[in-house]
């Protein structure tokens, strides 16, 4: 009897999520937390399918690194439809255009850079430069080689190394540079690695972590504001902004709460980037 419940609740909520306005009328029926814990895995199910022919496709459709190819439907340590999509970390999406129109780069240094998100992405846009990354991950490795082949990078412009050593990111870090950080609270170390004079060399794109690290955020701050142009981005509250980001097919296809399956990053708190930009001399 249970499991025929069961059943009968995960047709009725397949009907009703059909659109937006029918699902409204779960909240007048009979049980209706019933049918909202039946909502899940409809969700999940649908959000797979969809993801099931991104995937396939494997390169991104959306935002500033639009055309980049995945070797392999499988991302390092973050979410890899939204990035397929184009939605992932949207809120850097000014900062990361204005950096292509506006600047150039001798080298791009990633600290954690996964599987090339955004190593092979800026390498992309900076044709010119080139690629150092750090990473304590021998899959992000082997994945970043392989996105960069894909990309067209020739093997000459790309450095990878496994964890951050000092000495080599000073070696590395010449003027006319772009720092992205994103190590998980190692942050304060790869700033404090390097002098004020050193720093000068770059701009800087840097996660912060404070639930890991209390204080990096206004670290951060205080570590560049006599040198560059410090702004602060957080992420959004809500997912509306994504929503919105996401490709017509998509939008047109699934209701949103399948999109908001589709476009969560699955962050467990409120995050904060630092993009610091150098003053003019």
């Amino acid at each position: 009897m249970k499991k025929q419940l069961y059943s009968i609740a995960r047709r009725v909520t397949r009907v009703l999520m059909k659109n937006d306005r029918l699902w409204e009328l779960a909240q007048y029926l009979p049980a209706q937390n019933f049918f909202y814990h039946q909502r899940t895995p409809v969700i999940q199910k649908r959000a797979a399918r969809e993801c099931a022919d991104l995937l396939q496709q494997c390169e991104v459709l959306a935002g500033p690194f639009t055309g980049m190819r995945y070797a392999k439907a499988a991302s390092v340590g973050s979410m890899l439809w939204p990035k397929l999509l184009g939605t992932y970390e949207s809120e850097l999406r000014p900062c990361i255009e204005s950096i292509a129109q506006k600047s150039q780069y001798r080298q791009i240094v990633d600290v954690g850079f996964a599987e090339g998100f955004y190593l092979v992405g800026l390498g992309r846009i900076f044709s010119d430069a080139r690629l150092i990354g750090f990473d304590t991950e021998d899959e992000a490795k082997r994945q970043c080689h392989a996105n960069a082949e894909l990309n067209d990078i020739e093997p000459s412009r790309l450095s990878l190394f496994g964890g951050f050593d000092a000495d080599t990111f000073r070696q590395n870090l010449d003027d006319d540079s772009l720092v992205v950080v994103d190590c998980e609270g190692f942050e304060n170390d790869v700033v404090e690695s390097v002098s004020p004079d050193e720093r000068q060399k770059a701009d800087w794109l840097i996660e912060t972590h404070d639930h890991l690290v209390h204080g990096t955020t206004e670290r951060m701050i205080h570590a560049f504001e006599d040198t560059h142009d410090v702004v602060e981005v957080t992420t959004d509250d809500g997912l509306q902004n994504k929503l919105e980001l996401l490709p017509d097919f998509i939008r047109q296809r699934h209701n949103q709460y399948v999109q908001e399956a589709l476009v969560s990053e699955r962050r467990k708190t409120k995050q904060s980037w630092i993009i610091a930009t150098r003053r003019a001399a």
